[in-house]
């Protein structure tokens, strides 16, 4: 089940229906979407059926999540998402494209989406329910704590690291050794040298 039927859940369950093993067996059966907008109860998104709010979660004992929210105006929705929900961390697997090149030395932690065409070299540690969008550059040894957002075409230069619920935006730069502080935003196309402060 995909958490927030927006335009990021759309595009992860599509990720997720067309991901296949190296056999071409489907790895995931996409149920639908949970959403708090009561107004997309009993409807259907992307050809989906939205399922119902966080408590209909209770209904699908069995089912994977990934939370997709991660717009700048909702930052740290997930943490609030995870922490209501009360679930045990397997219940949250990483969601890989099968386009991205993920260093075998690298970390991913549970629930944590890395999207098509991303590049993560060696000794990247990636936390818990991160979301890592289109044509990011991880450098070696680069760092990034739970619940951070990078968007499309960042690049994160060695040993960089991006703080807990921090929000990098799309085609910013950070260089080597700078760091994005926890809960703050870098803005999209942004040159990060140094420290980024908290908040």
């Amino acid at each position: 089940m995909v958490v927030g039927a927006g335009g990021m859940g759309r595009a992860i369950a599509s990720m997720c229906a067309q991901d296949a093993d190296e056999a071409g067996r489907p790895r995931w059966r996409v149920l639908g979407f949970i959403d708090e907008d009561r107004r997309l109860h009993g409807s259907r998104v992307g050809g989906l059926p939205v399922l119902g709010g966080l408590a209909a979660v209770d209904r699908y004992p069995w089912a994977d999540l990934v939370i997709s929210i991660c717009h700048v105006e909702y930052q740290g929705a997930r943490r609030r998402i995870v922490e209501a929900l009360g679930l045990p961390p397997h219940r949250y697997p990483a969601i890989v494209h099968r386009t991205a090149v993920i260093d075998p030395s690298c970390s991913i932690g549970h629930g944590t989406v890395v999207m098509p065409m991303v590049c993560v070299l060696p000794g990247v540690t990636i936390g818990d329910h991160v979301i890592v969008r289109p044509h990011t550059m991880m450098a070696a040894d680069v760092v990034v704590h739970d619940y951070a957002t990078v968007a499309a075409q960042v690049f994160l230069g060695r040993h960089a690291v991006v703080e807990e619920n921090a929000y990098v935006g799309a085609g910013a730069k950070v260089r080597e050794y700078a760091a994005v502080g926890p809960w703050s935003v870098v803005g999209m196309g942004s040159l990060v040298l140094g420290h980024v402060p908290r908040g």
